[in-house]
């Protein structure tokens, strides 16, 4: 099944903690709420502050636009760079010190129910799907299989195993793959 999910229609929402918003992309499955097995969200960085927990989660950020951001927990601190996946435990207390406003894009899965990765391509890539899940999203205009897809779209590919599918985009693009 190919499902392509226009950035018009995605469900603004406050973040679990109130400190700031999302733009929900997909939960599955359709329909659960909060107790989906994994779900794809857009988040406007406006301000630093901690991010909200999840501990039944294994989270995945990138982000997108705006400048690097600064990311600490448990003593430990790091630069997270644009365009660069980076996994984390929903339940650690994870503070982020946002240097511009921007936006990142988080993969949350719920733990020993799904597994997942995030990786960033540019230009033609050529695949083969051998996940129950695979998605694509850009902030610019890309194509898969020659269909034309504009920025923030997604295209969701589930239980396609097998299926070869060619995306070329205009800047990078984010591979998402689901088990």
């Amino acid at each position: 099944m190919r499902k392509v999910l226009k950035s018009s229609h995605y469900a603004k929402k406050l973040w679990k903690n109130g400190l700031g918003t999302t733009q929900e992309i997909i939960a599955w499955p359709e329909g659960s709420g909060d107790q989906f097995t994994w779900r794809i969200s857009l988040a406007d960085l406006r301000d630093s502050g901690a991010f909200s927990l999840y501990p039944e989660m294994d989270r995945i950020l990138v982000v997108l636009e705006g400048k690097e951001i600064g990311l600490s927990y448990s003593g430990k601190k790091l630069t997270l760079p644009l365009l660069t996946p980076y996994s984390f435990d929903g339940a650690v207390e994870m503070h982020a010190d946002v240097k511009a406003i921007g936006r990142d894009f988080n993969l949350m899965l719920r733990k020993n129910k799904a597994r997942g990765k995030v990786t960033v391509h540019s230009g033609r890539t050529t695949l083969t799907v051998t996940t129950r899940s695979l998605g694509i999203f850009s902030t610019d205009r890309f194509t898969v299989d020659g269909e034309s897809m504009d920025g923030n779209d997604f295209l969701l590919l589930s239980e396609e195993n097998e299926t070869a599918v060619t995306i070329v985009g205009n800047g990078r693009y984010l591979i998402i793959e689901i088990d």
